[in-house]
């Protein structure tokens, strides 16, 4: 149980690699933050994760849009008090062609899978840095 203690937030945690990384995570002791925009995949693995005796919850946010992303930190800070890890595994692709993905299609998939990522990473290491926890210098 080498995460004992600690909080993990896992972004796309609903389901594919999210999900067995969640799993993975609570199988070491840490405390899962189940992020996914679908409540109830989210719901689903955080009810696994509890099942199998590891702690989680679910949390539900939009990577696309950041004040989703601040709501999210408030709210797993509210609930553990801490954030030790964040994975940031979201993404998204509608797999078109240039010729045919739209640019509002593009957007999305910029916003979902680049600006989402900078974004967490952003608000969770400042939550980070004003708590005086020394590990944000690896982020």
């Amino acid at each position: 149980m080498k995460l004992k203690g600690n909080v993990a937030i896992v972004t796309g945690a609903g389901r594919n690699i999210g999900e067995e990384t969640a799993k993975v995570l609570a199988a070491e002791g840490a405390k899962v933050a189940v992020v996914d925009l679908d409540e109830g995949r989210a719901a689903k693995v955080a009810s696994d994760i509890k099942a199998g005796g590891g702690e989680a919850e679910p949390f539900i946010a939009n990577v696309a849009i950041e004040a989703d992303i601040q709501k999210l930190v408030r709210d797993v800070t509210a609930r553990w008090t801490r954030i030790d890890i964040l994975v940031n595994n979201v993404a998204i692709s509608d797999n078109k062609t240039i010729l045919d993905i739209t640019k509002e299609e593009w957007d999305r998939v910029i916003a979902v899978t680049l600006t989402g990522p900078f974004l967490m990473t952003k608000y969770v290491a400042k939550h980070m840095v004003d708590a005086g926890i020394d590990e944000v210098a690896r982020v």
